[in-house]
């Protein structure tokens, strides 16, 4: 099933709500190459691998990385196209020596890092096309191409074989175009390595099958060996061999990679793979092992494999590039969901314990935690659309491993301790490591503020990853076999509201016992004051709301239609005292419901994406005053100087915060397109292009970063980051975009 919102149905909603005109002026983002997609760095991902090829943004060499939370070049990225001594000309990827080769230096002749003499193609002549398969670069007669395999990533449950999704490799093409020239041609791929140890020549290990260089057992650059045609240069400098196509094996120095020879007046390509493998277990808690290792014996199985499958690799890459432009997207739109879906499986895990049960994990970007719930939530749409199971495998896990039941207090008997109920802990570890059963690696008692508990709001997170699952996939007997636990989510929730189920009005005002002497927090914890507490929050009212409705069809497909009616009860309770804190004069709901506040929460309109995603936008709209409400806060919000920043013209979260997360952003303006029944375009260009400017420019040295300064576009923080796949629902077509007009 593949979840979409029918035009009919929101035509409806554009019937209650009036359209709204343009209301602010577009924001240019930075440009680096000659034309297409700017330069910034880009992971390039297989799933399920925490591996990446990751380069784009010149000056700053290449990564091959593996479980690493930061950009860490590997070394100087060299591709190159030679035409003899003093004509060779390579891509900027470049950054830099950190160290000599002694031994190479003394042994005189040509110096290493000679290739420092080649002319560097300028950024302003190198032409960028970013598409989410396939990333390719052109600087004249030279041109980059790398492929993701982006195979379907079957569920284990048919028994499908997954070698060909997991295999921990991506596919580059190299191609030199001779067609205009007399004179005989090399091109060349390799790197200046820079890292610890010292690289090695595949050919001494693939019984002469692949030529190129390794790390160890950990990363490889193959392609298949052709004595005359296609061969491995390594040496402490390589610059003359690559000059003069001359093939060389001397593991001294830092410098190698693979040359192939192109005729006068024919164009050839060099086909490259990319592997990496991770032997042994991966992780400690649960002990696992990469489940590819399954299916792989060493880091030259990974390639051969993939170098024999490359076609069907290209075909993936280019089909998920077909899929993703099937809704008709504006390019902008899919260079987002490119950047934005390589970080997310840069960070992906598939594992494999020794019962063979798999895990699917997203580390967090450069903060580690192990599937935090609440990017869980939020990366559903796309988890959805690409491969529904992973979101059943992550629930189970919080489900059996990472749930737990407390006791809340409320603030009019603040000593006492009251029934709370069932919630989940706010990830499953960090890094490599599983935490112990019932307690996350992030949350500590005592604490009001960062690292304290968020048991409210995973409580929610929980309910929208579990009945979006059964909703978006109609997954019965899934959800009869999680029916008796959704009845518990239920009662956390009214014991939540209030300790006396008279006075229970829809909104969550206890706090977990867990918080001992501190409060209870929500994601926003790192953002401003009016998003940092769970009781009273606007965004944690909304998110109430939504849960309660989806927890409402996820009974129901349970088969517990009492339990239904009562979560759908619930659901009204709680809009109708959201409604009651709207204000009139100020066109906008208080930032806390209780305490008031000055700011303007856009965060609040964000938590209708997932429903309207799984196709609820007939029970959203049931509930027409609140929409209404909502539709006027998203209007008075959307103005220069409130929530539009009056320098970008970003979206910011919260007026008062300059910190504004893109991946919140892009759910944001989901729903803002679907409350105006048109595209963020022409309700509001500049929030459009100030989004892609923070993904592309402002992070353009880290990849993605999730925390953006919203007047100076500058990095806060929460870089190598997964959860901007957020951009997917803007999609459209086969990605189940909730807003497209057609």
């Amino acid at each position: 099933m593949k979840p979409h919102i029918a035009l009919a149905s929101l035509l409806a909603v554009t019937a209650i709500l009036p359209n709204l005109g343009r209301a602010a002026g577009s924001l240019e983002p930075q440009t680096a190459g000659a034309q297409g997609t700017p330069l910034f760095m880009t992971h390039h991902a297989p799933p399920g691998a925490w591996s990446s090829f990751t380069f784009g943004q010149p000056g700053m060499g290449v990564g091959i990385d593996h479980e690493l939370l930061k950009v860490d070049p590997t070394g100087d990225l060299l591709v190159a196209i030679s035409r003899g001594s003093n004509n060779v000309r390579v891509m900027p990827f470049i950054n830099g020596l950190k160290t000599e080769d002694y031994e190479g230096k003394a042994a005189g002749g040509v110096q290493p890092s000679a290739y420092r003499r080649w002319k560097i193609i300028s950024p302003q002549q190198l032409q960028r096309q970013l598409t989410p398969g396939v990333d390719e670069f052109t600087g004249g007669d030279l041109r980059l191409r790398v492929y993701s395999p982006r195979f379907d990533l079957p569920d284990p449950q048919t028994g499908a074989a997954m070698k060909d999704a997991i295999c921990p490799a991506v596919l580059v093409e190299v191609e030199v175009d001779n067609t205009h020239s007399d004179q005989p041609a090399n091109g060349f791929f390799g790197l200046a390595y820079q890292g610890a140890g010292r690289i090695r020549p595949l050919d001494w290990s693939s019984d002469g099958q692949l030529c190129g260089i390794a790390f160890g057992g950990k990363w490889a650059i193959a392609a298949k060996a052709k004595s005359r045609e296609v061969f491995t240069v390594r040496s402490y400098s390589i610059a003359s061999n690559v000059e003069n196509g001359q093939p060389v094996i001397h593991p001294s120095g830092s410098e190698g990679g693979i040359l192939f020879t192109v005729p006068a007046g024919k164009r050839s390509t060099l086909v490259c793979a990319i592997g990496f493998y991770h032997p042994g277990d991966a992780t400690q808690g649960i002990a696992c092992r990469y489940a590819y290792t399954g299916d792989f014996a060493d880091v030259e199985g990974v390639c051969r494999y993939a170098l024999d499958n490359a076609g069907r690799i290209k075909a993936a890459a280019t089909a998920f590039d077909r899929n993703a432009a099937s809704g008709g997207a504006t390019e902008q739109r899919r260079q987002l969901l490119a950047q934005a879906s390589q970080a997310y499986y840069a960070n992906s895990s598939l594992l494999r314990d020794a019962g063979g049960r798999l895990y699917w994990s997203v580390c967090e970007g450069q903060f580690a935690w192990r599937n935090t719930l609440d990017l869980a939530a939020d990366q559903l749409a796309f988890e959805l659309w690409r491969h529904p199971w992973i979101s059943r495998n992550v629930m189970d896990l919080f489900f059996d491993r990472y749930s737990y039941h407390d006791q809340v207090r409320f603030p009019d008997h603040p000593d006492e301790k009251h029934p709370g109920g069932l919630s989940f802990t706010h990830d499953q570890g960090n890094y490599t490591t599983y935490s112990p059963a019932g307690s996350s690696a992030y949350e500590l008692p005592g604490r009001n503020g960062v690292y304290s508990f968020m048991t409210t709001e995973q409580l929610l997170n929980g309910i929208y990853c579990a009945a979006a699952y059964a909703i978006a996939t109609g997954d019965h007997q899934w959800a009869e076999r999680r029916v008796k636990t959704a009845g518990e989510l239920l009662s956390s929730l009214e014991n939540r509201a209030h300790y006396d189920p008279a006075q229970r009005e829809g909104l969550l005002q206890g706090e977990t016992d867990r918080v001992a002497a501190g409060a209870e927090i929500t994601t926003y914890d790192a953002l401003d004051h009016s998003l940092k507490n769970s009781r009273g929050n606007i965004y944690v009212a909304v998110k109430t709301w939504c849960a309660a409705l989806m927890l409402g069809d996820l009974l129901e497909l349970g088969g517990d239609k009492k339990r239904a009616e009562a979560a759908r009860g619930f659901a009204k309770k709680t809009a109708a005292s959201v409604l009651k804190k709207f204000d009139q004069d100020k066109q906008r709901f208080p930032a806390n419901l209780y305490t008031g506040g000055s700011s303007h929460v856009m965060a609040a309109i964000e938590p209708l994406a997932v429903p309207l995603y799984c196709g609820m936008e007939t029970k959203l709209v049931a509930f027409p005053e609140l929409i209404n409400a909502l539709r006027a806060h998203e209007r008075s919000g959307l103005q220069k100087g409130v929530c539009l920043d009056a320098v970008s013209g970003g979206l910011r979260l919260s007026s008062s915060s300059l910190n504004t997360w893109p991946s919140k952003v892009a759910l944001a303006l989901v729903v803002v397109e679907w409350l105006e029944g048109k595209p963020i375009e022409q309700v509001c260009p500049s929030a459009m292009d100030a989004l892609a400017a923070w993904m592309q420019t402002s992070a353009a040295k880290v990849t993605v970063s999730d925390q953006i300064q919203a007047d100076t576009g500058s990095v806060i923080g929460g870089s190598y980051y997964p959860r901007c796949v957020t951009v997917s629902p803007m999609l459209g077509g086969a990605a189940g975009k909730a807003n497209r007009i057609k």
